[in-house]
């Protein structure tokens, strides 16, 4: 096989992320994991590690391990994914509070509680920055807020 070109490995890299891609679509999270995998170390090659591309491919990988149970690297995936968003989205972006949302719904799968509450609450604190109280959304976390003090006090009496 021909050795790829410096100019080449970006588009590999795309069409490595792609298969990854359907592989996630079929619910097939193990093999779409080896793809985005190598997709992120071709890449590694080009980008610096909070390059805003890698975005999308950063919250597909969270969401593989997270369907996987491996909260701990979802995390780390959402983690690198806020720190772009919080270069490169407005203030405002409902993308931020997603993942927030997403960074504490982790932390709830490790039962760490408390900063599921953290995450959960800079969520809540992004939506109403463009959205109303009753707006679907802001109801929706405050009552995972609500979900997550109900396990906090649950998980308190039974110790």
């Amino acid at each position: 096989m021909k050795k790829l070109s410096q100019t080449d490995i970006p588009a590999v890299a795309a069409l490595v992320q792609y298969v990854g891609h359907i592989y996630h679509q079929q619910n097939e999270y193990e093999q779409a994991l080896i793809y985005y995998k190598e997709a992120l170390e071709l890449y590694g090659a080009h980008l610096r590690e909070d390059d805003d591309s890698l975005n999308g491919l950063y919250h597909r990988t969270a969401s593989i391990y997270y369907k996987l149970k491996k909260y701990k690297e979802a995390l780390l995936f959402y983690q690198k994914a806020l720190n772009i968003e919080l270069k490169t989205v407005p203030n405002n972006a409902k993308t931020i509070a997603d993942t927030y949302s997403n960074i504490s719904t982790a932390y709830f799968g490790m039962n760490q509680l408390d900063q599921a509450f953290i995450a959960a609450n800079k969520a809540l604190a992004q939506l109403c920055k463009t959205l109303p109280n009753n707006h679907p959304d802001v109801v929706q976390q405050r009552a995972y807020l609500d979900a997550i003090k109900i396990k906090q006090i649950l998980e308190d009496t039974n110790h």
